[in-house]
């Protein structure tokens, strides 16, 4: 009499497919999921540098300054200068094309130093404007 063949050697490809599914499966709980370590921006701070968010709040502080704020006409963000200072400040460089007290339209040239507090809120560090 032959003995009954096991359901594992009836079925080479599943035990296979189950014994590789059982390796994955201990391997994922073993290893980490995730980067241990945050990550670091150039400064090697734990900050995501934001650009636009600063290139934004540049434009409101900047529009504070202007004689006539609903005429302004922002360079874009990608044409402006960001640089990122570290310390969660930006030096952000462009132009508006806003009125004067006139009423004649004027480019306004501006530098801007701004702080990201982190909690929704930015401090402005120094403002210039200039014709």
């Amino acid at each position: 009499m032959e003995k009954e063949k096991t359901w594992f050697k009836r079925h080479p490809v599943w035990s296979t497919v189950m014994a590789i599914c059982t390796i994955i499966i201990i391997l994922c709980i073993v290893i980490p999921g995730g980067p241990s370590e945050p990550q670091l921006n150039e400064f090697g701070e734990d900050y995501k540098v934001d650009d636009i968010a600063a290139c934004v709040m540049a434009e409101t502080f900047v529009e504070r300054q202007l004689k006539s704020p609903g005429s302004a006409d922002f360079q874009p963000c990608y044409y402006q200068t960001i640089n990122y200072l570290g310390n969660q400040t930006y030096y952000i460089r462009g132009y508006v094309d806003a009125q004067n007290s006139f009423g004649a339209l004027i480019r306004v040239q501006y530098v801007v130093q701004v702080l990201d507090n982190q909690d929704e809120t930015w401090y402005l560090n120094d403002i210039e404007v200039w014709e």
